[in-house]
């Protein structure tokens, strides 16, 4: 995810002779109070354009809709990215739907969310669902593979309840990406590949740049791994 405030020496990047896969997260809240220190969709999407021209393989990135919150994002906001990114040559999109993670609902009811209705509570335990009431997942999903259907783009899912028929499951840096990438073999052993969450299918070896719990500027509000904390931007 590209902050306002970042210089990305994508020119540099594509000189460096490394295999690279590259992702984009553009959820269509940037801007907004929920990603404050994020730029606007279609800026970021004209910024992709511009590396492209630099000499991004638009076949080398992915576009993240990730996450899809419930009840803030429109159809008409993942619309737009979907189709752009189409028009950019860029045909991967990945997509993922809030999940209520404590961090996640503490942050997010403070702007007055309301994870009862998208939700709902267990009755149980008292407390909010996990994941998002199955209607509105099925209405997503729905709607996901009806862009695919328009756009011509295929569709992934990264450690997500979404996979089916039209929907790939995938992680974030797959080994199948890995082994095309670099040439090698690796046996991919799907959820057994790494000791992360139950879903989690990406490549063990993998180290995250940005640990859990450090600053970031993008301050999205609803991160799990507790990355909204930089106040200043």
């Amino acid at each position: 995810m590209i902050t306002k405030h970042d210089r990305l020496p994508m020119k540099q990047l594509l000189e460096t002779k490394i295999p690279k896969l590259i992702h984009f997260s553009i959820t269509g809240l940037g801007s907004t109070k929920y990603e404050p220190g994020v730029m606007k969709p279609m800026d970021l999407l004209n910024k992709i354009g511009e590396y492209i021209q630099q000499g991004l393989d638009p076949e080398s990135v992915t576009i993240r809709i990730d996450p899809i919150v419930p009840g803030v994002t429109t159809p008409n906001m993942i619309r737009s990215i979907v189709k752009k990114a189409s028009e950019l040559g860029i045909k991967r999109i990945r997509f993922s739907i809030m999940d209520a993670y404590p961090n996640t609902v503490a942050s997010m009811q403070k702007l007055g969310y309301d994870f009862e209705n998208n939700y709902g509570i267990n009755l149980r335990t008292g407390k909010i669902n996990f994941t998002a009431k199955q209607e509105t997942i099925d209405r997503i999903v729905n709607f996901m593979l009806k862009m695919k259907e328009e756009y011509g783009v295929s569709l992934g899912t990264c450690a997500e309840g979404l996979a089916r028929e039209g929907i790939s499951k995938e992680g974030c840096l797959s080994v199948a990406s890995v082994n095309k990438m670099l040439g090698t073999q690796i046996e991919d052993k799907g959820t057994d590949n790494n000791d992360q969450r139950k879903l989690c299918s990406c490549y063990g070896g993998k180290i995250d740049a940005l640990q859990y719990g450090k600053h970031c500027a993008s301050h999205c509000v609803y991160c799990y791994a507790r990355h909204e904390n930089d106040q200043a931007l």
